[in-house]
């Protein structure tokens, strides 16, 4: 009984980063069902005082410090679902000398699994090392990698003005603010 108590207390007063993502301080990872973001979008976070910012969104104090010019954050926020089940996944999907691109894959429950019948907003942040090149993602939701289409976060268009070889997938246009039903 003593060593669980003590285990217990040892969970509660670690750190978030070292309970999350190993803390390592070059690349962590949170992620969460709830965010204040209502529909499908992406940040890149290159400063400290938008990584502040981004964490007080999320009711949150930051996990770790964010050092410019050392590392960067992407932020990816699905957007509102009906029901609890849901996660994403963010992965390099390459880069060239001014573009690094990383792939966004919406996970949805199986259509015969038990989930919360509750509106979710499921996010993930994970910390990269830092780099100068323009960050875009190809978005493909439901699990789906066909189908893709390629975001440029708000804070990446002068960026990705200035890049070349951009992938030819089609701009996301129209982003899935709901699972259909019944598909």
């Amino acid at each position: 009984m003593k060593a669980a108590a003590f285990l217990i207390c040892v969970l509660i007063l670690m750190p978030a980063q070292e309970a999350i993502s190993g803390g390592n301080s070059e690349h962590s990872e949170w992620s969460g069902a709830y965010s204040p973001y209502q529909l499908f979008s992406a940040q890149v976070i290159r400063d400290s005082d938008s990584w502040s910012q981004l964490w007080a969104e999320l009711r949150r104090p930051p996990p770790q410090v964010i050092h410019a010019g050392r590392h960067m954050a992407l932020a990816v926020f699905l957007g509102l679902r009906r029901t609890g089940g849901y996660d994403l996944v963010i992965e390099p999907a390459g880069q060239t000398e001014t573009v690094q691109l990383f792939r966004v894959r919406e996970l949805a429950p199986a259509p015969d699994a038990f989930v919360a019948q509750v509106l979710t907003t499921p996010y993930r942040i994970i910390v990269l090392p830092a780099s100068t090149r323009a960050v875009l993602f190809l978005a493909g939701f439901d699990g789906a990698a066909s189908g893709e289409c390629l975001y440029i976060p708000a804070g990446e268009q002068g960026r990705a003005e200035k890049a070349t070889h951009l992938p030819d997938n089609p701009p996301c246009s129209k982003i899935p603010v709901q699972p259909n039903e019944g598909s």
